[in-house]
């Protein structure tokens, strides 16, 4: 009973950080700005659209391991194998599967961990993150990280 109650009101808060804005679509935020000049930086880039909520058995098959590197407790869990993405990378890991290659793709959005929020940390915050897909030993052309 207890447990049930916990995973109920974790699915409360949840929902709250769900609801809270994207900032990297709002240009006229400082989030927003950055995102829009790195997506004119790297224009060729396929844009993906990652779900938010992911599964650990999904996540596992495509890492062949535990995807969680984070600690346990700094998860947001809907559910005993369901959770709030707590990075970019294993969810747009599990988009480009099957994509195939060459592939340049982007993703942007929120992030979520567990954690107590102070001045540097935030339970939902935002990533951008690149991803060059091609052949062992090939390089795609134009697939330069630009002036960084």
């Amino acid at each position: 009973m207890k447990a049930c109650r916990r995973v109920e009101r974790a699915a409360g808060e949840d929902r709250g950080l769900l609801a809270k804005p994207r900032l990297v679509d709002l240009p006229e935020n400082p989030v927003g700005a950055v995102t829009e000049m790195l997506r004119k930086e790297f224009a060729g880039y396929m844009e993906a659209s990652l779900e938010e909520i992911v599964d650990i058995d999904s996540m596992r098959q495509v890492l062949g391991k535990d995807p969680t590197y984070i600690p346990e407790k700094s998860l947001h869990r809907i559910d005993q194998n369901r959770i709030l993405r707590f990075d970019m990378t294993v969810p747009l890991l599990l988009w480009a599967k099957g994509k195939g290659s060459p592939l340049k793709v982007m993703a942007a959005g929120k992030v979520y961990r567990n954690d107590i929020s102070s001045t540097r940390h935030l339970q939902v915050f935002h990533q951008l993150e690149l991803m060059v897909m091609a052949k062992k030993n090939r390089w795609i052309p134009g697939a330069s990280l630009g002036p960084f």
